[in-house]
């Protein structure tokens, strides 16, 4: 059982590590997007584009302190399922 846990965390880490890097890479060029309703009022407020494309339910580009915390999350993830040990016999 130990193994099974084991290799299902290290597969957690791998995936979640990846996932980091792909969407460091994706928010870096610009090319991660999501619907501007997601966004809040303050996240628009400083934007008239991102207001209309809020009304409209347009497609915009993650913020970029949204797209960096998206990334420690993963980082963090990667990180946490390293810290998995077998029990105690």
């Amino acid at each position: 059982m130990g193994a099974l846990v084991h290799g299902g965390a290290g597969a957690f880490r791998e995936i979640a590590g990846c996932n980091a890097s792909v969407l460091a890479g994706l928010g870096a060029t610009g090319q991660l997007y999501l619907p501007a309703r997601s966004l809040t009022g303050v996240e628009v407020s400083e934007d008239p584009q991102l207001v209309v494309a809020k009304l409209r339910d347009d497609m915009v580009r993650v913020p970029n302190a949204q797209a960096q915390r998206l990334v420690r999350s993963y980082e963090f993830a990667a990180a946490l399922s390293g810290d998995i040990s077998a029990p105690a016999r």
